[in-house]
């Protein structure tokens, strides 16, 4: 008896440390990281936002990524980490690329992946097919699935790669007599190719899709609708009309706002949270933007993890429960925002970076975090001149990472239509925000915010559904004080008297014309 007890120990020890190597090999295996390395940001012509979306959009794939410029890349950097993949990023095709970087690529074994023109001999020989220089064509941009296809921007240059056996996905079609049509993007044998990259349109959703495949990461996702740029300061008036609004509209949606840590006990907050609390009530979910920053120095006791924490606190207390944050791409390049504020939350929106005059670092680095969700923002805007097969009333085309399709907030009822119109209109289906397929959630010291299946939990308790939040109403300021009355009387006697004082005026000034022209004109009619 006790060698049949001790054999079936034995083999349920043995079970479980295999499912556990199993689980471990399995993690590791899914666990991918890139070193990115670019040869400019590009300022003058703008591109530096580029580099900003490609280490977003790797980000929402869940990869972890180290990006340098390639001036900065020394000997064996390639061979030093546990790399599983190489991206080649020509920003700028006038400069060269350091030639270390190019031997080291040239014997790395892992998968590689070149976005631009100059393509290099060792790279060039992954392929199948011919490779060509077009100059001074425009193109249309066709998805192979004909789901969408755009007209693109007239370019000087581009390289193509003609007659591969690799998988292609798009092609370009020249507006030339006879249309000839090149591959888009090539992906063959692990490693892939992209001519150009951009952060709207056609070309993007392509790039985000070979990317996609290249990683090895087959995904679909509806987009979340998102409004942005929510703060206390906004016309909380229009705020209140812009959440009725959106209940009609009856699709689920994320408010990404910013809050305070002082003067939480004034009216005027009061009727910001309330205003929070409608958006709750309906369809919404309440993200929490990273805090403004400036040049000033907060390198000191993790002022910024403090800060947001008691934001949250204080958003709590007013029953307002926020279950992820929203922040620009380049905090995400910062150790010290990574460390005292991401790390807080599970679930984030990378938005597109400010100009280079807005971005101040704290501590930059080259490595950028992982989260158990990263939205990857994509304004609606970005969708223009996208031709789509609509199929019905909505196109059938999802994204292959998570993604947020963003609006600003309106700050007039005339922006409030629009952004609604747009919505009614979208060739896009919306994600029901709270389903499985997306975690929600943020961890602070002292409280853990969740959404599951549509519904809100406090350190694992289930919070009221808000199912009975009545629309909020602001209404108009009224003073109050001793002198109210004597103000409001004031102010009545001020507009009486400048009223009075213009129509003295309107009627002296037409008496005055009058006596004027008598002088000059006869009763006959003819001038003296």
């Amino acid at each position: 008896m006790r060698r049949s007890y001790r054999l079936a120990l034995i083999i349920s020890c043995l079970f479980m440390t295999g499912c556990f190597l199993f689980k471990t090999v399995e993690a590791a295996e899914k666990e991918q990281r890139i070193l990115l390395v670019y040869d400019s940001l590009n300022i003058a012509e703008n591109k530096q936002n580029d580099l900003d979306a490609l280490q977003r959009l790797l980000t929402s794939y869940g990869v972890t990524i180290q990006t340098i410029e390639e001036d900065d890349y020394l000997s064996r950097m390639l061979f030093e980490q546990e790399f599983t993949g190489v991206i080649t990023m020509i920003n700028w095709s006038d400069k060269g690329l350091n030639q270390q970087f190019v031997k080291d690529r040239s014997s790395f074994t892992g998968k590689k992946l070149h976005i631009g023109s100059n393509v290099a001999l060792d790279e060039q020989q992954l392929f199948s097919g011919k490779w060509q220089e077009l100059s001074h064509r425009q193109f249309t941009l066709e998805d192979e699935k004909e789901n969408y296809s755009q007209i693109l921007s007239y370019k000087d240059q581009t390289t193509v790669l003609k007659d591969t056996a690799g998988k292609s996905m798009g092609q370009l079609r020249t507006q030339e007599i006879d249309h000839q049509v090149v591959p888009f993007a090539v992906l063959e044998n692990g490693h892939g190719f992209l001519p150009f990259f951009d952060r709207k349109g056609a070309v993007f959703l392509k790039s985000a899709e070979l990317i996609g495949a290249w990683l090895g990461i087959e995904q679909s996702y509806s987009p979340v609708l998102t409004i942005a740029d929510l703060n206390p300061m906004k016309d909380m008036g229009v705020a209140s009309t812009f959440q009725q609004a959106l209940t009609k509209v009856n699709t689920p949606y994320i408010v990404s706002t910013t809050s305070v840590n002082q003067n939480n006990t004034t009216k005027p907050y009061n009727v910001f949270t309330d205003v929070l609390r409608s958006f709750e009530s309906g369809a919404g979910v309440i993200f929490l933007e990273m805090p403004v920053v400036n040049n000033v120095n907060l390198n000191d006791d993790h002022a910024l993890s403090q800060l947001l924490e008691q934001q949250i606190s204080l958003l709590v207390d007013r029953n307002v429960f926020p279950v992820g944050f929203s922040t620009y791409g380049y905090w995400n390049q910062d150790a010290q925002y990574q460390a005292d504020g991401l790390k807080i939350s599970n679930t984030i929106i990378l938005r597109e970076n400010p100009s280079i005059e807005d971005q101040y670092y704290r501590a930059k680095t080259n490595n950028s975090e992982r989260f158990g969700t990263a939205f990857y923002d994509f304004p609606y805007d970005y969708l223009a001149g996208i031709t789509w097969n609509v199929n019905g009333s909505k196109a059938t085309y999802q994204f292959p990472m998570p993604v947020t399709l963003s609006f600003s907030f309106p700050d007039t009822e005339k922006e409030i239509n629009t952004i609604i119109n747009n919505i009614s209109k979208s060739p896009l289906n919306f994600y029901v925000v709270g389903q499985k397929k997306i975690q929600f959630d943020i961890q602070t010291q002292t409280q853990h915010i969740q959404l599951l299946n549509r519904r809100r939990y406090l350190n694992g308790k289930l919070v009221n559904s808000f199912n009975n939040v009545p629309n909020t109403t602001v209404s108009g300021a009224v003073f109050k004080g001793q002198f109210a009355r004597f103000f409001n009387v004031t102010n009545v006697v001020l507009i009486v008297f400048v009223i009075t004082t213009i129509l003295i005026l309107g009627v002296l000034f037409g008496f005055g014309r009058r006596n004027y022209r008598s002088k000059y004109i006869q009763k006959t009619g003819k001038n003296k």
